[in-house]
């Protein structure tokens, strides 16, 4: 009787452990910046101070970017599923591939890159537009993907 006893307060310890472990790691995980709107808006501000205004979707003005290319919004968006800037300009270069979507692989929504910029915005996004996003996120912490996630 006493053995068993013994195994079950083992089994409590070893339960324990793994919920303390588990607390432990959604601790760490909230100290990251979680993607809310003013974090993104900070990044997509600092695109628009370049000049680059195409492919806002935080705020749907512009949900969509033009000339198969990727906006310097969508790379700071992009920026918040990267682990560092050169995996994001990773991203941003396999999205400027032809075609009109880009469907990234831990962005829910595809990005839609064949229509045209919002009105007052003039021209589509450079080829670079999307790894200035990129840049700009690395000023606002917005990387948050670990290298483990």
């Amino acid at each position: 009787m006493h053995l068993a006893y013994s195994g079950k307060t083992m089994f409590r310890t070893s339960i324990c452990h793994v919920i303390l472990a588990v607390i432990a790691q959604v601790t760490i995980t909230g100290a990251q910046t979680q993607l809310t709107p003013l974090v993104l808006q900070k990044c997509i501000e600092e695109c628009e101070k370049q000049g680059f205004c195409c492919g806002n979707r935080l705020n749907g003005e512009a949900p969509y970017t033009a000339a198969e290319r990727l906006s310097c919004a969508n790379g700071c968006e992009i920026a918040y599923y990267s682990t560092k800037v050169s995996e994001c300009k990773d991203y941003c270069e396999e999205g400027n591939q032809e075609g009109c979507t880009y469907k990234h692989p831990l962005i829910a929504t595809e990005f839609s890159k064949c229509k045209s910029c919002q009105e007052g915005c003039n021209g589509s996004p450079s080829l670079e537009a999307c790894n200035i996003g990129c840049e700009e996120a690395s000023k606002h912490n917005v990387y948050n993907r670990s290298e483990t996630s």
